[in-house]
């Protein structure tokens, strides 16, 4: 349903047609407006020797290349750099969709290395950009227990502490 709402790939008037929350002040202005970046965090168990958090990236990027390429100079620079770029030359917003997010945390449980490359890659990503309005992630594991927080060991503090 985020995804029907707020991407402008999509024309979700009748979906939510007779709905209460279409007499929402705010509704119209926000629907079908962003791109939508969905991310199921469980392909990346098949991401293959070149690492997850790089496979990720490189499948987000060619998808925004289609869109954007001309924008997008340097995409081997990564996500983040590219979506910046965007944001600076057309002012336009993302919102991120990210499902399973602490399926990496689940999977990879006996490598606390790789779980900070992930958590940094997301921070990267998602904390502070302009170009992001909105991120909705789901999971299973509590946020809270997969953060640094202060005086406590790794992980074991609160997400937003990274993002």
């Amino acid at each position: 349903m985020p995804a029907a709402y707020y991407s402008r790939g999509c024309d979700s008037r009748e979906l939510f047609a007779g709905l209460q929350v279409e007499h929402d002040p705010g509704f119209e202005s926000h629907q079908n407006r962003y791109d939508v970046i969905l991310l199921n965090m469980q392909f990346l168990t098949d991401a293959g020797s070149r690492g997850q958090t790089w496979y990720l990236e490189d499948e987000v990027l060619e998808e925004i290349l289609e869109e954007y390429g001309d924008l997008v100079k340097n995409p081997d620079r990564g996500l983040a750099r590219g979506l910046r770029k965007i944001y600076a030359k057309t002012g336009k917003k993302f919102i991120f969709l990210i499902d399973e997010w602490d399926c990496v945390m689940r999977q990879r449980q006996e490598s606390e290395a790789f779980q900070k490359q992930y958590l940094d890659f997301l921070q990267n990503l998602l904390k502070d950009q302009p170009y992001a309005v909105l991120v909705y992630m789901t999971g299973i594991l509590p946020v809270k227990k997969c953060g640094q927080g202060a005086g406590q060991g790794p992980y074991r503090g609160s997400l937003d502490s990274h993002l």
